[in-house]
């Protein structure tokens, strides 16, 4: 009996030490500077499969790149160089389009440098987040929303 429980108690151990891990990293990345909640769609990192589904996880932007990771990361997240975002086509989410971002989220579309075309959702209070570092709502559609330019 005390055999079976030391073997049972080790992998429990371990397990709720990962948990522990994933949990607090978690929120960092919740924590951190300029994160919203959203998910991706079409986002050339992810599985063939997977670029049909919502992913949801925390985005942020750093200058014109766009940092996603999902909400239990224990890698570094997709970091994408955004060539434009279309700020006029930002739009409000089909019925039942994407969950878990609130009651009213909005869709943003967003040209990678790499030509691909992605899909971002978030709430609509992270509105301006979305729209990239400049957040302006003037910003002509496919025209970069970024202020400076990618090297």
């Amino acid at each position: 009996m005390a055999l079976t429980l030391t073997w049972l108690s080790i992998p429990l151990w371990i397990t709720s030490g990962v948990l522990g891990v994933m949990l607090v990293r978690r929120q960092r990345i919740a924590r951190e500077s300029g994160a919203f909640a959203c998910a991706v769609r079409g986002h050339p990192r992810l599985r063939a499969r997977a670029r049909r589904e919502w992913h949801w996880g925390y985005g942020r932007w750093a200058s014109d790149v766009f940092v996603f990771q999902t909400s239990f990361a224990v890698y570094h997240g997709c970091v994408t160089p955004i060539a434009s975002v279309d700020v006029l086509g930002i739009r409000p989410a089909l019925s039942g389009e994407v969950g878990r971002l609130g009651t009213t989220p909005v869709v943003a579309r967003m040209l990678t440098a790499s030509g691909d075309l992605i899909e971002v959702a978030a709430c609509s209070q992270d509105r301006r987040r979305l729209a990239g570092p400049s957040g302006e709502y003037g910003v002509r559609a496919g025209a970069s929303a970024t202020t400076t330019p990618h090297d």
